[in-house]
């Protein structure tokens, strides 16, 4: 069997070389003489060397991975790698190696392959190690603990302590390796944390993420009255919030230079958690701000009429908003009312006039219901024998019932009978409740200086109670007694109101600036759903009106029987407390001073706005209260009574609350200037 081995490149240059050198060392042949020709043979179990390196240049501690993959392993038995790194560290072994340089400098790295047919060298390759214009710390979750850490050869294993060991040691840089790390990270002045790097450090990995995550009581990142604080290439995520409001990054105290994200790095991820008021970036106090190649996510927003925000700037400050997407949640729903009181307290009814039992025993007047605010008149005493029956007492209230007049008093009869009682005039009814109020305006008249806040729906007033009825007058006399009066019904309490009105909904705002400078460019800001308004409290029915009492009887002849109390008033019903407004949704807001400037960039809103809330239902008229009976006649004689009671008319209705204004919807709202 013929063998024939293939050569690589390397090694033809190699083979090549020595036939050269062959043929210069053969001498020439003489004219005439016989030529004699020497032929020489490679050994093929020499192995030819050849080095490869990753990178050759860079800032010190530079790491080098070397490999021979470009080699000729030769026949022969035994073979042996050695690494001679050219910077007097010990050499290594194997086809592959990796060496940190770390000293500034430039080195000759070889490989030398030794096997049983001889060695091979390889040519040097050149190291050039920098040193690092920019100095660095670095941090991965493996990393150390400690004032030494930070170091590439001993990185952190937080942000935050590499940063406290970067300022003490004049480091302006951080590299994060991908990983989760807790904050609250204070970015310092001049200080630029970069997240989403390789465990090595090496580069960006795409699957690297570097999340940092905020508490309880505190956002994930802050940067309050520094310069030129940067970070990038990180998740800045919002935990659920204890107490305060949810944020993803806070800017505060006139921080100048801040920058938030970095084109040439990971993009720059940020969510305000869940809580009150949930925003992923709030900008305040005179800060400055840049934002670029960023995913800010508001977060979701809990509480009864809280909202969302994607970008909060306030107090002066100016926001800078380029190459990135700002979302901001649905706001919260506002609160209904309870259900509201039902019905008032209903008059109660007035007694019933006595029966007359002799000549000089008449029937005493029946007493005016009570019961509620305003009673019903009593009933007038019969006429004894001769004399004449007394009149009934006027109810009580604004609208009240007069007492029926008595009868006439006589030996032998007379013509004047018992008068009944008027009715109570009925309540008035109560009025409705505004709805919340949630319109927009530059003069700022629901909005803080922090947070959209709406009004709620307010509470309506409660129905006026109805009047007492008057009593009926006393019977007439004829050498025999008259029966009493009955007494007035009590009018029926007034019907209470709505008195809680429904709270309006949460705003979503993509970007929302108050008093503030927002500048965005080449971005996408979107807002969500605002929350619906809360119903509010229904009025409550007005109190029904008492019955008034019937008269007593005569005792015989021509005597008279007393007359009927008069109706109670029916009590006014309660008007319903308004509905909250449904929230607003508007991708970008501005109100106040400063300016917005928008370009290249585009802004969406839902289809339908938020629903305000229904006002309180109205509440239904109450019953006036009857009259009563006049006395019933007696066995013997004529049938001579007194008159019937009056009825009280029905009560007033209470009106039902306003509903609350639907949620505005715009793309974009400066100072009133909208676009839909």
């Amino acid at each position: 069997m013929t063998m024939r081995r293939v050569f690589g490149p390397a090694a033809i240059a190699v083979l090549g070389a020595a036939a050269l050198l062959f043929t210069a060392c053969a001498p020439m042949p003489t004219p005439g003489s016989t030529t004699t020709t020497t032929t020489t043979t490679i050994n093929p179990g020499l192995p030819v060397a050849v080095a490869g390196a990753t990178p050759t240049v860079g800032d010190a501690p530079l790491s080098v991975n070397f490999d021979s993959s470009g080699s000729v392993l030769g026949s022969g038995t035994g073979l042996t790698y050695t690494w001679d790194f050219g910077d007097g560290s010990p050499t290594a072994s194997g086809p592959s190696a990796s060496h940190t340089y770390t000293s500034v400098g430039s080195y000759t790295a070889k490989l030398t392959m030794t096997n049983s047919a001889g060695t091979s060298t390889s040519p040097g390759i050149g190291i050039t190690v920098n040193q690092d214009p920019n100095p660095k710390f670095y941090v991965r979750p493996t990393g150390s603990t400690g004032a030494d850490c930070g170091p590439k050869l001993n990185p952190c294993s937080t942000i935050i302590e590499a940063q406290t060991n970067a300022v003490a040691n004049g480091i302006h840089f951080i590299r994060v390796a991908g990983g989760s790390y807790a904050g609250t990270v204070n970015v310092a002045s001049d200080m630029e944390i970069t997240g989403g790097y390789l465990q090595d450090f090496s580069d960006f990995g795409p699957n690297d993420i570097t999340t940092i995550n905020g508490t309880g009581t505190s956002p994930a990142v802050t940067i309050n009255g520094t310069n030129n604080s940067k970070i990038s290439g990180v998740t800045a995520q919002g935990a659920t919030r204890t107490s305060g409001n949810a944020v993803g990054i806070s800017v505060s105290g006139g921080a100048q230079g801040v920058a938030i994200g970095n084109n040439d790095n990971p993009r720059t991820l940020i969510s305000g958690g869940v809580g009150p008021q949930a925003t992923g970036v709030l900008v305040t106090g005179a800060s400055t701000v840049t934002i670029v190649n960023a995913g800010i996510n508001s977060g979701t927003p809990v509480g009864a009429g809280s909202s969302a925000y994607g970008v909060r700037a306030l107090g002066a400050s100016v926001v800078n908003v380029t190459l990135s997407e700002v979302t901001a949640q649905p706001g919260v729903a506002g609160t209904s009312a309870p259900a509201g009181a039902g019905q008032a307290a209903g008059g109660c009814n007035g007694g019933g006039g006595g029966n007359a039992s002799g000549p000089s025993s008449p029937g005493g007047g029946g007493g005016g219901g009570g019961c509620t605010t305003y009673n019903g008149g009593g009933g007038g005493r019969g006429g004894s024998y001769s004399g004449s029956g007394d009149g009934g007492g006027s109810g009580a209230g604004p609208a009240a019932g007069g007492g029926g007049g008595g009868g006439c008093g006589s030996l032998f009869g007379c013509g004047g009978d018992a008068g009944g009682g008027g009715a109570g005039g009925a309540g008035a009814a109560g009025g409705a409740g505004a709805a919340g109020f949630g319109t927009l305006s530059a003069t700022l008249p629901n909005i803080s200086s922090d947070v959209y806040t709406p009004t709620s729906g307010a509470a309506g007033t409660g129905g006026q109670a109805g009047s007492g009825g008057g009593g009926g007058g006393g019977g007439k006399s004829a050498s025999a007694s008259g029966g009493g009066g009955g007494g007035g019904g009590a009018g029926g309490n007034g019907g209470s109101a709505g008195a809680v009105g429904g709270t309006s909904g949460g705003g979503s705002f993509g970007i929302y600036a108050i008093g503030a400078t927002a500048v965005v460019n080449s971005s996408i800001v979107t807002s969500s759903a605002g929350g619906a308004g809360g119903r509010g409290q229904d009025g409550a029915r007005g109190g029904n009106g008492g019955t008034g009492g019937n008269g007593g009887g005569k005792s015989c002849c021509e005597a008279g029987g007393g007359g009927g109390g008069g109706g109670g008033g029916a009590g006014g019903g309660g008007g319903g407390a308004g509905g909250g407004a449904g929230g607003h949704s508007i991708a970008i807001l501005h109100v106040g001073t400063g300016t917005l400037t928008i370009t290249g960039s585009n802004n969406y809103r839902p289809a339908i706005p938020a629903q305000g809330g229904l006002g309180g239902a109205s509440a239904a008229g109450a019953s006036g209260g009857g009259g009563g009976a006049r006395g019933n006649c007696a066995n013997i004689g004529g049938c001579n009574s007194g008159a019937d009671g009056a009825f009280a008319g029905t009560g007033n209705t209470g009106p039902a609350g306003a509903n609350g204004a639907n949620g505005l919807l715009f793309r974009v709202w400066d100072n009133g200037t909208t676009t839909s």
